[in-house]
């Protein structure tokens, strides 16, 4: 073999993200509806990932979005919740000066190995981010990767969907595919690397946990 053949590349996973901030102070009494770790405050950058599958009770009765913090914070909030407190800044990926925040983020994202796509708010399809997960035969990686090490859910390590995790209960057969952790075979380890994407641990703080 020639010196000079190179090893195929394993491309980048596409990310659709929706950049947004907080665009007022949120009533400490306020209860948002989601998994936040702590209030959004004013001028907070949150990059909200429209299509990534999530638990059905989020999409069911939060109607919710799955979002990442500059920090590396994860979590989801209802799209209610992202439209009272939260203003679209696809704009300053567009028509600001660069470098900034947003292109800083977006910088970051793609370094974690995601080749993001810019999708302003308004654009989201909607019926397609709310469509749950069915037992399709497909496997989609993405969850595996994203939600690794977050402790709010269980991913399925058959295929892929992001099922909720209940304080004191063990796993349960997925409800998407019916799979079950107790006693089938996974297709990936959740600890397994997905591609040559190290996700956020080199780009984004020790929050991303």
């Amino acid at each position: 073999m020639s010196n000079n053949v190179e090893f195929p590349k394993a491309p980048k996973t596409p990310l659709f993200v929706c950049f947004m901030s907080v665009s007022q102070k949120i009533p400490s009494n306020t209860v948002l509806s989601g998994v936040v770790e702590h209030t959004p405050f004013v001028s907070e950058i949150y990059a909200f990932i429209p299509y990534l599958d999530l638990p059905n009770y989020a999409l069911d009765e939060e109607r919710a979005m799955a979002f990442v913090t500059v920090h590396g914070t994860r979590g989801w909030l209802s799209r209610g919740d992202i439209e009272t407190y939260f203003d679209d800044k696809y704009d300053w990926l567009e028509t600001k000066p660069s470098p900034n925040a947003y292109t800083h983020f977006m910088k970051m994202l793609n370094e974690a190995g995601w080749a993001v796509t810019p999708i302003k708010w308004e654009n989201i399809d909607w019926e397609q981010h709310l469509r749950k997960r069915t037992d399709d035969g497909d496997i989609d990686l993405i969850p595996i990767e994203w939600f690794k090490g977050f402790h709010h859910v269980n991913v399925c390590t058959f295929c892929g969907h992001t099922n909720p995790r209940r304080m004191m209960e063990r796993e349960q057969p997925c409800e998407a595919c019916n799979f079950d952790p107790k006693k089938d075979e996974p297709l990936v380890h959740a600890d397994d690397p997905v591609g040559d994407s190290n996700l956020f641990s080199e780009n984004f703080s020790d929050e991303w946990s």
